[in-house]
């Protein structure tokens, strides 16, 4: 009779292994992981559409100004806009230079001296294109810059 060797490699069978452990059901952390994402996702989603829809009137201006064929048209897009976004009493009563001043001021943006003299002078004249493309520019950038109260929301 042969006697078999214990250490031998015949007798070595295959290790067994453990399941591997499900990524399902989650654990309890997981979920509040998952619970905060979520809330997060819904509020910049809120915020995203409340900004969006708050800067309505400056795409609608913009796209007014674009189409503007004269400095009057020009001129009146700018004023329904800051009309918009800034209390009537600081807005409806500025004209001329105060009026120029004021677009400095709230577009933090420096207002060319043509630009300036096609406000203040060639709306009023009889020539109703002199100037409007570089106040349809300077309209355009205030528009997209001009800060306001309501912003801060």
């Amino acid at each position: 009779m042969m006697k078999t060797d214990p250490a031998s490699l015949s007798n070595l069978q295959d290790i067994v292994l453990q399941e591997p452990v499900s990524w399902w059901p989650l654990a309890p952390g997981w979920w509040v992981v998952l619970g905060i994402c979520a809330i997060g996702l819904a509020v910049w989603t809120f915020r995203i559409v409340r900004r969006w829809k708050a800067n309505a009137y400056r795409r609608e201006a913009i796209a007014l100004i674009e189409d503007a064929r004269t400095v009057a048209d020009v001129a009146n897009v700018m004023k329904r806009t800051s009309l918009s976004a800034y209390p009537r009493q600081d807005v409806a009563k500025l004209s001329g230079t105060k009026w120029c001043d004021w677009l400095n001021q709230t577009g933090q943006l420096e207002m060319k001296s043509a630009v300036r003299r096609t406000l203040t002078e060639a709306l009023y004249s009889g020539d109703a294109t002199d100037g409007l493309a570089e106040l349809k520019s300077f309209a355009t950038d205030w528009t997209k810059r001009h800060t306001s109260n309501e912003e801060d929301v």
